[in-house]
């Protein structure tokens, strides 16, 4: 289902409903990325790089868990352990233009851990595809507040091709698991080759035109 709309961008909670809007899809679940390596400063992934700026460390954030890592329990296999404090931002950078993103999370905007429980909700941090921040719930939402590490699933397409997914801290640490990884390519039209036989037919065409136009001048 679509949750909302907004500068052209329209985002999903529904991983069917994203990927009957998407298109063809390509993906990335980390299952080979290496256990326990870490995703920053700037990580290559193929079809696309990494790029962290974070103060915090592993053993708990910032590199590829499982699904016994702080909030990769309800994840599949190997995951993206990302943690950033206010102000933090860690971004996927497509090395060709896309228009839809999408990915499941866990963990993401569930508030304040004291030690024993979350003791408040909170929107810990925001989500900016196209340039547009993605707004509170209810409107061309990111994910919304939620409690405890639960696993959701979020996407975005846009009618605007963009090359980046820049996710900030906005308050305190904030955790989060992220697993396969979902694109779009933006289609770019390509023009049909001519084969040569083709050129020399419409070279000589050319020619023979030429010829006629001198012998009626003449």
């Amino acid at each position: 289902m679509a949750v909302g709309a907004s500068a052209a961008t329209t985002s999903y909670r529904d991983a069917t409903a994203f990927a009957g809007a998407a298109g063809s899809l390509s993906r990335e679940g980390f299952d080979t990325a290496g256990f326990g390596s870490v995703i920053g400063p700037e990580r290559d992934f193929g079809a696309f790089t990494t790029h962290l700026r974070s103060s915090l460390s592993m053993p708990q954030f910032n590199f590829i868990g499982d699904q016994n890592s702080l909030n990769g329990s309800r994840l599949n296999g190997l995951n993206l352990q990302v943690g950033l404090l206010e102000g933090e931002t860690f971004t996927f950078r497509f090395k060709q233009a896309i228009t839809a993103f999408g990915a499941v999370f866990s963990g993401v905007n569930n508030g304040i851990w004291d030690g024993n429980n979350f003791r408040s909700l909170a929107r810990r941090a925001s989500l900016r595809v196209a340039g547009v921040v993605m707004g509170a719930e209810g409107t061309n939402a990111w994910l919304g507040q939620t409690r405890g590490r639960a696993t959701r699933f979020f996407g975005i397409v846009s009618e605007t091709p963009f090359y980046e997914v820049t996710f900030t801290g906005l308050f305190d640490t904030e955790g989060m698991g992220i697993d396969d990884v979902q694109w779009a390519s933006a289609s770019t039209p390509t023009p049909v080759p001519v084969p040569a036989s083709g050129v020399l037919l419409l070279g000589a065409v050319a020619a023979a035109g030429f010829v006629a136009r001198r012998k009626a001048r003449g």
